[in-house]
């Protein structure tokens, strides 16, 4: 079977022969056996990601080129609605969450917390939190009943997954068992709790992941600052400064903000943000970012925000970096690692490659098997590294840097 796709602007030729073989893979204009089956092939079958690199070399090709499928059509209008509805949840849960940071409350009680808590540490050194319960409930209850809409998306179900309350497979009205859902929405109600408690910081989060297509959309809202942000993928995202207080108890959302980075260049005058937030990560972070921090590359400043919150400071140009060779979880910095890239900065993994918003297989395959124990440990140990940066060109000097 012959596929002729195109890869920026170049047509090529593919044989699904071709995935057993990479060395048959070459471009068109020198062979008839070449290419694109293979990114057809990445949207429906299993391929590994050693497999992915490989053929990448060969072709000299972006990992990104296999990760993003353009959204048209339907898909896109599905996306939008989606993207409406998990704005409406975040305004709801950040008036929620204010609400909750104003009221005095005692030492978090871990008895809230569910064995399900998306969590790699013991449930009473990490409980869940008032104002997890409070950001968190707004959420759920207006993404199920927009879900319930005639003709939503979400409507025919969707998998869900927050990190107070782990996974949970929502059946709407009409929704067929075969399969599992096209869609997973993950949400971080009140990423870094303790900051957002505190009212120093903190941020609500939802990425939407779309089945044999990648993330489609994410959103998040600055709870100290009261900006909410969102992105879709393959359009530019947007910023919102929102009011004290919707009126008269409505979504309705305030005025725009402007998105895009600061086009830094080099370290020298940067700022530079770097999650020191826990005691151990100060101690590694001593030999993981001596030489990034040596005199000689000469940062002016850094700052210290974990989760999408570095992505999303680099997103609005107030930083020029943000790094992050640890790893957040998917449900903490996926959406910040979207809207930043959607908003013109340089995203890149560990290896200095740009970092992949495309087809996740080894998510896919959880999800199918319908296992919450299963996805809840898929989630809490898959961590992403990562380089935002203002510039292709800095993100490439960091990367050496470190």
């Amino acid at each position: 079977m012959e596929r002729i796709m195109e890869i920026n602007g170049t047509k090529l030729r593919v044989e699904r022969e071709a995935i057993r073989d990479l060395t048959q893979v070459i471009p068109a204009e020198k062979a008839r056996v070449p290419v694109k089956a293979l990114i057809a092939a990445e949207t429906r079958d299993s391929i590994s990601e050693e497999h992915l690199k490989r053929l990448c070399t060969v072709l000299g090709a972006s990992p990104d080129v296999f990760a993003t499928v353009e959204l048209v059509g339907t898909a896109r209008h599905e996306v939008e609605e989606i993207t409406n509805t998990i704005l409406k949840a975040l305004v709801k849960a950040h008036h929620a969450g204010r609400d909750a940071v104003e009221r005095p409350h005692s030492i978090p009680n871990a008895d809230r917390t569910l064995p399900s808590k998306i969590t790699d540490r013991s449930k009473v050194d990490d409980p869940t939190e008032p104002v997890d319960v409070a950001t968190g409930g707004p959420i759920l209850k207006t993404i199920l009943s927009e879900a319930k809409k005639q003709g939503h998306p979400l409507r025919e179900g969707f998998d869900y997954i927050e990190e107070e309350s782990g996974h949970q497979r929502v059946s709407a009205a009409g929704y067929s068992a075969q399969g599992h859902p096209k869609h997973c929405v993950f949400v971080d109600s009140a990423d870094d709790t303790s900051q957002f408690r505190r009212n120093l910081g903190g941020t609500s989060l939802i990425g939407v992941y779309r089945h044999n297509v990648g993330w489609i959309c994410a959103a998040a809202v600055d709870a100290v600052h009261a900006r909410l942000f969102s992105a879709i993928r393959g359009l530019h995202p947007t910023a919102e400064q929102l009011p004290a207080s919707p009126p008269n108890g409505s979504a309705v959302r305030g005025r725009a903000l402007h998105l895009g980075p600061s086009g830094r260049k080099t370290l020298r005058g940067a700022c530079a943000n770097l999650y020191l937030g826990k005691p151990y990560r100060i101690l590694e972070a001593a030999t993981t970012y001596a030489k990034l921090l040596s005199e000689a590359n000469g940062i002016r400043e850094t700052v210290s925000y974990g989760g999408s919150r570095g992505a999303l400071l680099c997103a609005q140009g107030v930083i020029d970096v943000a790094v992050e060779m640890k790893g957040f979880r998917l449900i903490d910095c996926i959406p910040g690692a979207f809207i930043a890239k959607h908003s013109g900065c340089s995203v890149v993994d560990e290896s200095g490659q740009p970092f992949r918003f495309g087809v996740d297989r080894e998510l896919e395959l959880v999800l199918a098997s319908g296992s919450g124990d299963r996805i809840v440990e898929h989630v809490t140990k898959c961590r992403r590294k990562f380089i935002c940066a203002a510039t292709d060109a800095l993100a490439q000097q960091v990367h050496s840097q470190l």
